[in-house]
């Protein structure tokens, strides 16, 4: 991350010299604490790096992710492609192609979503990878593939722990419900969107997805009104989402 923004790197840079610098010229004047001098160096870099990497993800959150999560789908394509398009390194093309998978998986461009995830390559990226593949299978209809990458998820999940293990159950909870939607079968469902519909989240995305896949379900159910009240909310601040193009396709079908 903290290659991405220019400024920052610099910083890094300048930091470094001036460590390696300085250093140079206390041992050479302190012979006798080269030992403390040089651990000395290499804390302040490190602190340094960590200080910078988190001063870079915080900036890319509020400049990248923030459009996306303030349902500006394309505004986030662009501003992906701005950043990391022309990158080569192979940990930043993996990077780049899943962001802009899980962008055009939010604006509803399947195929160009798919093609995207060709090019995740970093294992430490692979769970983004069946997740959006999963989406692409729900999409097409191919049920049993959804289900392989599902199946993928809790193999990684397995092996992982805390937060990461935390984030994948995510993931697996969302294809899960998603191929069962798929299928008509809402078991259950209702009272998981109805709990989710009713917690306080601030990110208008997850809110306006929760409400068009929720306004799904009550159809299903029978439950038109109901429907009503979330599609509408979906398709008033779904933005350029699939979220809000299926709603009001919903929303037509329930006059």
């Amino acid at each position: 991350m903290l290659s991405i923004y220019k400024g920052i790197r610099v910083i890094y840079w300048i930091v470094g010299i001036c460590c390696i610098i300085g250093g140079a010229v206390a041992s050479y004047f302190f012979p006798d604490y080269v030992i403390e001098i040089i651990s000395l160096m290499a804390i302040i870099i490190c602190v340094t790096l960590i200080i910078l990497i988190k001063v870079a993800r915080n900036k890319f959150k509020n400049e990248v992710m923030s459009l996306l999560y303030d349902c500006r789908a394309q505004d986030y394509l662009n501003k992906v492609e701005a950043l990391l398009g022309n990158r080569r390194a192979k940990w930043m093309r993996s990077t780049y192609s899943w962001l802009m998978a899980l962008g055009y998986d939010v604006i509803g461009d399947y195929e160009a979503m798919r093609e995207s995830c060709q090019n995740i390559t970093v294992k430490s990226h692979m769970s983004e990878y069946h997740r959006r593949m999963c989406s692409y299978y729900v999409e097409m209809d191919q049920i049993d593939l959804a289900n392989k990458e599902i199946e993928s998820l809790k193999m990684l999940a397995s092996k992982s722990g805390g937060a990461d293990r935390a984030h994948l159950e995510q993931y697996i909870g969302e294809c899960v419900r998603a191929v069962k939607i798929k299928h008509h079968d809402i078991e259950g469902l209702d009272q998981h969107f109805e709990g989710a519909v009713s917690k306080a989240e601030p990110v208008l995305l997850t809110r306006v997805s929760v409400a068009e896949t929720y306004g799904q379900v009550l159809i299903f159910k029978g439950n038109l009104e109901q429907a009503k009240k979330q599609l509408l909310f979906a398709s008033k601040y779904g933005g350029d989402t699939k979220y809000k193009k299926f709603a009001d396709i919903l929303l037509e079908s329930i006059k």
